[in-house]
């Protein structure tokens, strides 16, 4: 999974500085590493600080470029939705190349279904994993807004080359960069370009670069979590040593992909998010009845206008004693005023709150 963002970083600072992918890797490599091998911590430190960082800045830029090409954002729309809504569209998302597409890489853009946000919302302090499931669901909103800014800045500017052989008028490279067979991030770079030529390209590889290495250390962190639960009752030599193995093989995969062709980038992504999403999805399955006795649990709280808690034995969730532990003290309290409730109601039906 950090082969397509290593990819992308090689490329936007090759296209932009003219830097070769070779030594954007091995220098990137380092970085990853001094971040990783500091553990847990320092990840979420790094992650927390950027973050938002990133994702101001990528709205900013969106903002700009829009605002400075307004009198095309009429156009822009009538291509999606032409091309959307063609005959020739329709057929071949019947066929199903158009849909296929789109699953992939929606599923890709949002971690919604396939697993990989669940090691950082379990890591989350909170009374009730509903709390932290609304918050990571509200996520995926921010992955839209993200995915369309993208699409929105090519788009307006004529930024784009397609597999169909349309090349884009908005830069001179646009050829260049079809006959080359590169695109992805190299779009986005062009865009802004347009409004700053050499600096803009910079500079939205720059925010790029920071939205892919967030990503590949939360890639890190959820193989690490995996793998501790793996490990079980291991010894602390052992998982040492098998966390140290991990670290070098995401910094073999990062330089390797930083030179690779993002063809190669994206099909090995596609396999590994497949991969993710089959198993996942099974498991969603089967844990569906829990989720909803969860769900009702949290709304039934909020409407008797109580600060939500999880109690594993109210809803029939067992071998989740943390929760137990986590939230001792109001699990006792509603417990003592249920045995109240109970004995005052002597003579009448005996019932819980």
């Amino acid at each position: 999974m950090p082969g397509i963002q290593a990819n992308m970083i090689g490329e936007g600072l090759n296209h932009s500085l003219g830097v070769s992918p070779l030594m954007v890797g091995v220098v990137g490599a380092i970085f990853l590493g001094i971040i990783i091998l500091g553990g847990i911590r320092r990840i979420s430190t790094f992650a927390a600080v950027l973050v938002p960082l990133k994702v101001g800045a990528f709205l900013l830029l969106t903002a700009v470029v829009l605002i400075a090409n307004y009198d095309r954002i009429p156009t822009m729309f009538s291509w999606i939705f032409l091309s959307a809504f063609n005959q020739g569209s329709v057929f071949g998302g019947m066929m199903g190349s158009a849909i296929a597409m789109g699953i992939r890489r929606a599923t890709f853009a949002s971690g919604a279904g396939m697993g990989e946000e669940t090691p950082a919302a379990a890591a989350a302090e909170t009374a009730h994993p509903v709390g932290q499931g609304l918050a990571n669901s509200f996520g995926i909103y921010v992955d839209i807004v993200i995915c369309t800014c993208s699409g929105l800045m090519i788009l307006v500017t004529d930024c784009f080359n397609t597999a169909s052989g349309y090349i884009g008028s908005g830069s001179a490279k646009m050829g260049e960069l079809a006959a080359a067979g590169k695109n992805g991030i190299v779009f986005p770079q062009e865009a802004v370009g347009t409004l700053m030529p050499g600096l803009g390209e910079f500079v939205m590889g720059v925010v790029v670069i920071l939205f892919a290495f967030t990503t590949i250390l939360s890639y890190y962190y959820q193989a690490e979590t995996g793998m501790a639960y793996i490990l079980g009752n291991a010894s602390e030599n052992t998982r040492k040593n098998v966390y140290l193995v991990m670290k070098v093989m995401v910094l073999i995969v990062y330089i390797y992909f930083s030179t690779t062709t993002s063809t190669i980038a994206w099909a090995a992504a596609d396999l590994a998010c497949g991969m993710m999403v089959w198993l996942n999805v099974l498991m969603l399955w089967f844990l569906f009845p829990k989720v909803v006795a969860m769900l009702n649990d949290y709304e039934e709280q909020r409407k008797a206008d109580q600060v939500p808690f999880f109690d594993p034995d109210k809803v029939g969730i067992e071998n989740v004693d943390i929760w137990k532990e986590i939230n001792k003290e109001q699990i006792a309290a509603a417990r003592a005023g249920s045995s109240k409730i109970n004995m005052t109601g002597a003579g009448k039906a005996s019932f819980d709150v």
